[in-house]
């Protein structure tokens, strides 16, 4: 039986005591008799028992505060399901006792980053759940929440630096080795595949980093060098006429240009 659905009353009816005797041997209260109690935290192991947390929270009518720190989708609509799926879990939780503040901020202004990131260690949450979009940036946030014992979950961008209770995204590595994979497969060689960052820096987007290495070590890996050479550049997309101009350049400079990623 797992241990997820064993309750008090299938411990008790096989121990042969109340369920009133199980209940005070899992939180070591009352008078229980000492082989009482060994038989029945014998069966605790056996049956392995996990106490029902939400169920305990509902019964002690206990408040969560949750902070969510991520990127606004009225600046990049990449956000919109995110968002959205924060939402639907502040929607099935509310019944627990659970809120979710959220803190959105612009992901191409590291100033409204640290704005709101600066609202959410003042929230007084029991928990965050953060996308750390700008990496310097984060960093300190991560150090203050773990000073202060609050538990976090990143998403979307790692950071190898500390460790969240749990995070959520594609292995970032992974998604450029598979890109390159991609590539080689449908762009014949030899020719230049271009790395394009737009609108973001990549020395300060670890997530950017992770899948411009991954796609670079595809072709050494494969001793490809010769046959694909990979260049990186960022664009920015703030100035039309710029952006443009970025573009030709790049294709005059790299004439055998089999591809962008």
């Amino acid at each position: 039986m797992s241990g997820k659905s064993v309750r008090i009353k299938d411990i008790a009816l096989k121990a042969g005591v109340s369920t009133g005797t199980v209940d005070r041997v899992i939180h070591n209260r009352g008078k229980v008799a000492e082989d009482v109690r060994e038989k029945v935290l014998k069966i605790i192991e056996e049956m392995q028992y996990e106490p029902n947390l939400i169920a305990r929270a509902l019964g002690a009518n206990k408040q969560y505060s949750l902070g969510a720190l991520m990127p606004d989708p009225s600046a990049d609509s990449y956000w919109l399901e995110p968002r959205a799926g924060v939402e639907q879990a502040e929607k099935a939780l509310r019944h627990y006792g659970v809120s979710v503040t959220r803190y959105m901020f612009d992901p191409y202004s590291i100033a409204s980053f640290q704005e709101c990131a600066d609202a959410m260690l003042a929230g007084g949450h029991e928990g965050v759940v953060i996308s750390p979009v700008f990496y310097k940036e984060s960093l300190p946030y991560f150090e203050a929440l773990q000073r202060a014992g609050i538990p976090f979950v990143i998403f979307n961008s790692q950071i190898s630096e500390y460790t969240p209770l749990s995070y959520i995204g594609s292995d970032l590595y992974t998604s450029g080795l598979l890109a390159g994979k991609l590539f080689h497969y449908g762009v014949p060689g030899p020719c230049t595949l271009l790395v394009a960052h737009i609108d973001e820096q990549a020395a300060n987007a670890s997530h950017l980093g992770k899948k411009e290495k991954g796609f670079r070590n595809y072709f050494a890996q494969h001793h490809l060098e010769e046959q694909y050479t990979v260049v990186a550049a960022e664009l920015d997309r703030s100035n039309k006429s710029a952006f443009v101009a970025q573009l030709d350049a790049l294709i005059e400079d790299h004439p055998r240009l089999g591809g962008f990623s």
